[in-house]
């Protein structure tokens, strides 16, 4: 099996290959020399929102078209890499990320990152953005056609 590390390179290679932008999102945070906690990564501006949403491990975008006047317009794009053989759980599918919360409660630390996951992939997606989970380029290439991967 593929380690989510050897996934994520073999998907941005792709991405490369096809001429799609795509960047690896460092998220966390650290003490600088002052001491100071210093955070970094897309959506990760507090304690609070970090334990309510997780930005993708990998962010880009993808021209789509040519708008009226010649000029191209980009898509965002948002991969969370997953190690081969991971799956979405299935009692979560047909739910918003807000449903599990309450319905589920995951106090799994795993569980709990996964959820905050799909709140960001679900929240982008919905708003017209490519996005999914990806455990190989075939699922990196189903999100490039629209699909919210969930595999």
């Amino acid at each position: 099996m593929k380690t989510e590390s050897v996934v994520q390179s073999e998907i941005r290679a792709d991405a490369g290959a096809q001429g799609v932008l795509l960047w690896r999102n460092n998220r966390g945070a650290m003490e600088d020399l002052d001491g100071r906690v210093v955070r970094f990564g897309l959506g990760n501006d507090s304690p609070a929102m970090d334990r309510r949403i997780k930005s993708s491990d990998l962010v880009g975008q993808v021209t789509t078209r040519l708008l009226f006047d010649g000029k191209r317009m980009a898509q965002p794009l948002y991969v969370e890499c997953k190690a081969e053989g991971w799956r979405f759980p299935d009692r979560w599918r047909g739910s918003t990320p807000d449903e599990i919360e309450k319905t589920f409660a995951p106090a799994d630390a795993a569980l709990r990152r996964t959820l905050c996951q799909w709140r960001w992939l679900k929240l982008h997606h919905d708003g017209g953005a490519l996005a999914g989970f990806a455990q190989s380029v075939a699922d990196f290439r189903r999100i490039l056609t629209g699909e919210l991967v969930l595999p």
